[in-house]
């Protein structure tokens, strides 16, 4: 319907928070013989309502494998980093 999101495919996770759900997806882009990982953080309610606009993460150039949310904190990990974001309210 009108909610659909459908700039991107890659669904990596869906996180609940204490009112609402965080979807995560990912792309790849390919920039000077490096592959970089954007992310994309959706807000949608717990009937799967698209709640208010997206927000991108600055490319990273090894992808995420773990996501976590703990204590109102987005936890995306890799395994020579973490990235906290703060969860929507």
């Amino acid at each position: 319907g009108a909610d659909s999101i459908a700039d991107e495919r890659d669904y990596k996770w869906l996180l609940p928070t204490d009112d609402r759900l965080v979807l995560i997806s990912r792309s790849e882009s390919r920039q000077r013989r490096r592959t970089q990982h954007k992310y994309r953080l959706y807000t949608l309610s717990w009937n799967c309502k698209l709640m208010g606009d997206s927000f991108e993460l600055p490319p990273v150039s090894e992808p995420f494998d773990r996501a976590a949310v703990i204590d109102g904190w987005i936890l995306l990990s890799s395994p020579s980093r973490t990235v906290a974001i703060a969860a929507p309210n």
